[in-house]
C-alpha cells in the first residue's frame, strides 16, 4: 500500500485538523485499533498491510525498540542517528543505514522521527540535509518527537510543502516498546 493511502486508510477521521496537520489522540488510536478487524482495509491483528520501506530518525528510548520490532517482523527499515554507533545494533539485525535524514526520507515510503527536543526535531526535519529535502508526494513523515505546538506546526508546514503527508503523534509511556508485538 502506498504511503499516502496508508495514512488515509489507517486512521479514523481526525478529531482536529489544522492545515493538513493530523493530530491523533490516544483515544482515536485505541478506537482505530479496536475497529481494525471489522474494516476492509485492515489485516488481522489490528494492523494495516504495508509493504513499503520504513525510515527511523532518532534511535533513543523510543526509536530503537520500534525499529527493532519492525526489523524482526521482516520490515525493510533504514535508520539514521546523530551518533552513528546507536545504529549498530539495528544494522546487525538487518537495518540499512543512510548518512543524512534527507537520504533516509528519500529512500523510504514512510519516515518516523523520534527526537528528544524541539530544536533537534526542527533541524532533522527542516535543516540542511533534513528529511524534508528527501520527501515528495506519496511519501509520509510521522513525527513522534517531543516538541511544542509551534515547532510541530513549523515541521508540518515544511513537510506538507513537499507534497508528503505529515502525521503528528503525541508520545506516551515507553516502557512497553521492547515487547509490543508487530503483526
Amino acid at each position: 500500500m502506498p504511503a499516502a493511502a496508508f495514512f488515509s486508510a489507517a486512521l479514523p477521521p481526525p478529531s482536529r485538523t489544522l492545515s493538513r496537520r493530523l493530530v491523533v489522540s490516544r483515544a482515536a488510536a485505541a478506537a482505530a485499533s479496536a475497529s481494525a478487524s471489522s474494516s476492509s482495509g485492515w489485516q488481522g491483528g489490528g494492523g494495516v498491510e504495508f509493504q513499503g520501506k520504513v525510515g527511523f530518525l532518532g534511535l533513543g528510548i523510543m526509536g530503537a525498540p520500534m525499529a527493532s520490532n519492525l526489523i524482526k517482523a521482516g520490515c525493510d527499515v533504514t535508520v539514521w542517528n546523530r551518533t552513528k554507533s546507536k545504529c549498530d545494533p539495528l544494522l546487525s539485525l538487518g537495518a540499512k543505514y543512510e548518512p543524512t535524514p534527507a537520504q533516509v526520507a528519500s529512500s523510504c515510503d514512510v519516515t518516523f522521527a523520534m527526537l528528544a527536543d524541539p530544536q533537534s526535531a526542527a533541524e532533522v526535519a527542516c535543516g540542511s540535509s533534513g528529511a524534508a529535502e528527501g520527501l515528495a508526494p506519496g511519501k509520509g513523515y510521522v513525527d513522534v518527537s517531543t516538541v511544542d505546538g509551534a515547532t510541530s506546526k513549523l515541521i508540518g508546514e515544511r513537510i506538507t510543502s513537499t507534497g508528503a503527508s505529515f502525521l503528528e503523534v503525541v508520545p506516551g509511556p515507553c516502557h512497553r516498546l521492547q515487547t509490543l508485538p508487530v503483526q
